[in-house]
């Protein structure tokens, strides 16, 4: 089966990427061509131009002297005199080097447009009757100018200049298959080192990749994204998988963690109440007596474990906290000064002392619900487990960072031993004086993730005999 989706899996993500960074490439570089290449053969058609314009300007300047119409002597005589012709060979065959150009041939025609002069061969036809400027190269430029006399100011002949553009279409030839050339080594190389920077760029998605794969294959493995130093996106993208990794992980954990927990603490009572229905199933139900001791100890043990379930599932609840509470703000001062009210209607044979040193409305980056359920746990303790001396002393304070509750007992305190112990749930240090009033020992582990998921911090110290003192601290808004 897996074979079967390896076969249907299409092309990967480095080479489609490469593919489409050289068509990319492609498409641009063959614009950058075809404007470089237009470009270039204007300039050369402009440079042909005025080449041609000054041969024109060189001729004619000697012609326009003539007086009359020209004829063969008059042309010869005028461009002899100038030095453009020999005249013993009476040709013009020096308009090659004026022209600067060997594909520019020059004609002169008298005022009925019939040829007198050429400077090359077979450039005209001699028939002039039907066409009398006839260029020998249709491809090529052609220049026709009418010979004014600058005395007579009569047109006296014309001049016909034109050039096969043979330089033209040599360099045209070249720079086209410079420029294809240059197009294909670089639509090569992009291809290679689009491919090769894929590839590159794209490992840690690779990684990340065969992680979720081997992750899917075996849940239950320890196994992370490799830590990656990118300084990008990727970098960001290893990162957030590893907590959402961790955090899936930490929801399994905890579910199974609840199922052993509540496996493990319903025990006793099941077992307590099996027992008591038991006995009432096989002689005790006839006597009233203990029939009705048996079923205040059943209730009394099913009130406890609804008590468990319910403290249990507070706990999964604060390990879950909801994103939405973690931008809530409460005022201190305020909700120390409830809960003391309360506290005092329910227990008026206990002092209760507020040392209030915190700044106007100073408020602390946490849920009010949750700050109260914090200090409800942690005061419900202390009153739970006090001794003769029934007070608790309540301190707030602040700094710059932080709002710091302190809240004191005078208790029979903590041993050593069991002070970086009692934040664990279901860790009790006199668990039949903990079961006794009622305590399951989940508590302070609820008081102590609510704090950690404000990146806040909880602490003890204690001293048996003279009580304990829980410190809290909460980022500050």
């Amino acid at each position: 089966m897996k074979q079967k989706e390896n076969n249907k899996k299409g092309l990967s993500l480095a080479i489609k990427w490469a593919f489409a960074s050289s068509i990319f490439i492609f498409i641009i570089l063959s614009i950058f061509v075809v404007i470089t290449y237009r470009s270039a053969l204007n300039l050369v058609i402009i440079e042909e131009q005025q080449k041609m314009e000054r041969t024109i300007v060189k001729i004619k300047s000697c012609l326009k002297k003539a007086d009359r119409e020209l004829t063969n002597d008059k042309v010869i005589k005028l461009l002899s005199a100038e030095g453009l012709i020999n005249k013993k060979q009476a040709d013009i065959n020096r308009f090659v080097s004026i022209s600067e150009q060997p594909s520019i041939a020059v004609g002169i025609f008298n005022a009925k447009k019939k040829m007198l002069y050429t400077s090359k061969e077979k450039t005209w036809q001699k028939d002039t009757k039907s066409s009398p400027f006839l260029p020998f190269n249709k491809n090529g430029l052609l220049i026709t100018k009418s010979l004014v006399s600058d005395k007579t100011k009569r047109v006296v002949g014309y001049l016909q200049v034109s050039d096969k553009l043979s330089s033209f279409y040599d360099i045209r030839k070249g720079l086209l298959i410079a420029l294809m050339s240059l197009e294909i080594i670089a639509l090569f190389l992009s291809s290679t080192l689009g491919y090769i920077l894929a590839s590159r760029f794209l490992k840690p998605i690779r990684t990340l990749r065969d992680t979720m794969e081997a992750i899917s294959q075996d849940p239950q493995s320890d196994l992370q994204m490799e830590k990656i130093k990118t300084n990008d996106e990727l970098e960001d993208l290893a990162k957030i998988f590893n907590k959402m990794l961790e955090r899936m992980r930490s929801y399994t954990n905890q579910q199974e963690q609840f199922v052993s927990d509540v496996s493990h603490e319903l025990r006793t009572p099941v077992a307590i109440i099996q027992g008591q229905l038991s006995m009432l199933n096989r002689w005790g139900k006839d006597d009233p007596k203990v029939l009705e001791e048996a079923l205040q100890v059943s209730l009394k043990e099913i009130e406890r474990m609804k008590n468990l379930i319910q403290e249990m599932l507070e706990l999964t609840r604060a390990k879950q906290l909801d994103v939405r509470y973690l931008k809530e703000v409460t005022k201190v001062k305020t909700t120390l000064i409830q809960i003391i009210n309360n506290f005092r209607m329910l227990y008026p044979e206990f002092k209760l002392n507020l040392i209030d040193k915190l700044a106007k409305n100073t408020q602390a980056a946490i849920y009010r619900n949750h700050l109260e359920q914090i200090v409800i746990i942690i005061f419900d303790n202390a009153i739970k487990y006090s001794a003769n001396k029934q007070q608790v002393d309540i301190t707030a304070k602040s700094d710059e960072k932080e709002v710091k509750i302190s809240i004191h007992d005078y208790g029979e305190g903590i041993a050593q031993e069991d002070l970086n112990k009692i934040f664990n749930r279901f860790y009790r240090v006199d668990k039949a004086r903990a079961r006794k009033k009622g305590g399951n020992g989940l508590g302070l582990a609820i008081a102590q993730q609510l704090i950690e998921n404000y990146n806040g911090k909880i602490s003890v110290e204690s001293k048996i005999k003279k009580g304990t003192t829980f410190l809290i601290s909460i980022p500050k808004k």
